[in-house]
């Protein structure tokens, strides 16, 4: 048997995936397109499997399908890549609308932290020993915000309509 109920394997199911972005967008600047789509379909069963009522998903859906829309603004003025347009509308998916104003808050803040650490942290690096955060594309310097928002996912996540039914 598991040493966990199945509740406690569902609710980790979300942390690990964006923790995983968050590695992957700091190591390389990048999210694939893949991982998001494992990450989209992921929810549908784990949604199912905790409950979600029918109108509760298409809510969840809707908040997904409205920050891609909004993101695609972000992507068209090269303040995100794709692969951060697609992540922000995953997280979306998971979260849903309650804990969406608190994830946009957490978001920006950890966004501005982390654009000062690129900013000023490779000046004490030698360049051949910076990893890609600290790298420029297309001649300046570019911020992983999908690493600022799983950190914002992780801090909103136990105000999810998901992680409260898991959790009760």
């Amino acid at each position: 048997m598991f040493p966990f109920h199945i509740s406690q394997f569902l609710l980790l199911i979300f942390p690990v995936f964006v923790l995983i972005a968050a590695i992957l967008d700091a190591l390389t600047l990048t999210i694939p397109n893949r991982f998001n789509l494992i990450g989209m379909i992921l929810f549908f069963p784990i949604a199912w499997l905790a409950g979600l009522s029918l109108d509760i998903i298409l809510i969840h859906m809707l908040v997904g399908f409205g920050l891609l829309l909004l993101s695609f603004a972000a992507y068209a003025s090269h303040i995100f890549g794709g692969g951060d347009s697609k992540f922000i509308a995953v997280i979306g998916l998971w979260l849903g609308y309650q804990p969406l104003p608190e994830f946009l808050l957490y978001t920006s803040i950890a966004g501005g932290l982390l654009a000062l650490v690129v900013m000023f942290g490779g000046r004490w690096i030698p360049t051949q020993f910076q990893p890609a955060i600290f790298q420029t594309m297309y001649g300046r310097k570019v911020v992983p915000y999908g690493t600022a928002m799983s950190v914002a996912a992780l801090l909103a996540y136990p105000n999810a309509p998901l992680w409260l039914i898991l959790m009760s």
